[in-house]
């Protein structure tokens, strides 16, 4: 189940990049014990959370893709999202086309794993203040 979903660190990190992840995520990290300090992954129900010392919101892979905005603008040009599985790995990019059809890249990020991809794609379009 966890590799359809963030880590702890990765969550902690798109959080100090000003993203908002609420309890109402699909999935949380719960630490029943502090003093182990170790964390289950969960459906996120409110009786799930009674009794946890620490909650920690995750992303799965269908809200990461919820979260990407379909278009963005920039100097006057509107960039649309593309998602590419590739032969060895993934690629989502924003991509303009002009009217004589020549392909533009705002974004290219690939990787090997897919939440990968959309963990940078998140980070970078929030560092940009895109999201």
């Amino acid at each position: 189940m966890e590799e359809f979903c963030l880590s702890i660190q990765q969550a902690k990190e798109l959080q100090k990049l000003g993203l908002k992840l609420y309890k109402n995520t699909s999935m949380v990290f719960c630490d029943f014990n502090d003093q182990v300090h170790e964390y289950e992954l969960m459906d996120n129900h409110d009786d799930v959370e009674i009794g946890a010392f620490d909650v920690v919101p995750t992303l799965s892979i269908n809200e990461m893709i919820e979260m990407l905005p379909r278009t963005i603008k920039c100097e006057k040009k509107v960039y649309t999202l593309a998602i590419y599985p590739c032969v060895i790995d993934y690629l989502i990019c924003y991509e303009f086309y002009d009217y004589d059809g020549e392909r533009e890249d705002k974004i290219d990020i690939r990787g090997h794993s897919f939440k990968g991809v959309l963990f940078n794609s998140l980070k970078f379009l929030l560092k940009e203040k895109i999201i």
